[in-house]
């Protein structure tokens, strides 16, 4: 039998229940085609000041990259183009900071002229809230591939240096924040796991893309001169990360899971710092084809989860969005 303290202590440690969540909302975000028939994805999403600043990844070789801002209780309307100075690409995923916001573009590309898929860029509102103002950018690729170098594993990282993102290398999806550190954001990988497998099918029969697991990046005081960045891995079940948050209501992150290539096998994930991820069921999560950005609603115990529609695979879906209320 164990002693009394240690049992305690493993009780202590034990990982609450798993939360649940009531369905409140359920509707479809509007649509942006620019270049021919596909339309822009919806790739991410922070609520700030009583409104939602949604992302959109800007088409086909993200021509037209936007954020567009709508009320909150108005996420089926256009909303209002987001004016910015920084020619950002293929944005990913959006955070919000003690009044600033972060943005990241996907960093999936291999060539050295492409500086501005590589971005990753800050910015503060005017008074009236309409244009941005402070805006400065800064390229992260190389610092992010410095940091996968040091993982124990050469040939892993051969594979994952030389591949676009798609395929197996380097892809960025997710961007949060660390409530007990300020200066530091935490990045999702969609793409590289981590496992001595992983990589394109290409390098040979023994790897996919499915074995490993997603990785976060804790970038600290990304602007400086000296910017720090540590890496942590989670099992999601060969799911890589499409995009995390924050959420004061479950003292945690949610996170949603994805395969690394095109495909609609999905999940919703609990990481709370010190414990392993674990899967959640929520209602509606099964209707958004490809889910893509986490929202948590500031001052309520409510997220609201987006899905893109862009692509063979997301067709005029009838949902592209659910709202959720938390219930611990």
């Amino acid at each position: 039998m164990l002693p009394s303290l240690l049992l305690c202590a493993l009780l202590d440690a034990a990982p609450a229940p798993a939360p649940s969540f009531h369905l409140l909302e359920q509707g479809r975000t509007p649509s942006f085609s620019k270049e021919g028939p596909r339309r822009q994805d919806l790739s991410g999403a922070v609520a700030a000041e009583g409104k939602a600043f949604l992302v959109y990844d800007g088409g086909p070789g993200s021509a037209q990259p936007e954020i567009r801002v709508t009320p909150l209780d108005r996420l089926q309307e256009p909303g209002k183009v987001l004016p910015r100075v920084v020619g950002q690409r293929d944005l990913e995923a959006i955070t919000f900071v003690q009044g600033r916001f972060y943005i990241v573009s996907s960093q999936d590309q291999v060539d050295e002229d492409t500086e501005a898929f590589r971005l990753l860029t800050e910015f503060q509102l005017d008074p009236s809230g309409r244009f941005v103002r402070n805006e400065r950018s800064v390229v992260i690729r190389d610092l992010l591939l410095d940091a996968l170098r040091t993982l124990p594993d050469e040939a892993w990282f051969t594979r994952v240096a030389a591949t676009f993102g798609v395929r197996g290398g380097l892809n960025i999806e997710g961007l949060s924040h660390d409530p007990e550190e300020p200066e530091t954001l935490l990045l999702g990988l969609r793409s590289p796991l981590w496992g001595p497998t992983f990589g394109d099918p290409t390098f040979g029969r023994v790897f996919g893309l499915d074995r490993g697991h997603a990785l976060v990046a804790w970038i600290s005081r990304p602007f400086s001169p000296r910017p720090q960045v540590r890496l942590e891995s989670l099992d999601l079940g060969g799911q890589g990360i499409r995009d995390l948050a924050w959420v004061p209501a479950l003292g945690g992150y949610l996170v949603i899971g994805g395969p690394v290539d095109k495909g609609r096998s999905f999940g919703l994930w609990l990481w709370v710092r010190g414990q392993a991820p674990r899967r959640l069921q929520a209602p509606g999560f099964d209707q958004l084809c490809r889910p893509e950005a986490v929202m948590p609603i500031p001052g309520k115990a409510e997220v609201c989860i987006f899905s893109e529609e862009g692509g063979p695979l997301c067709e005029s879906p009838t949902v592209t969005y659910i709202r959720l209320a938390i219930r611990p």
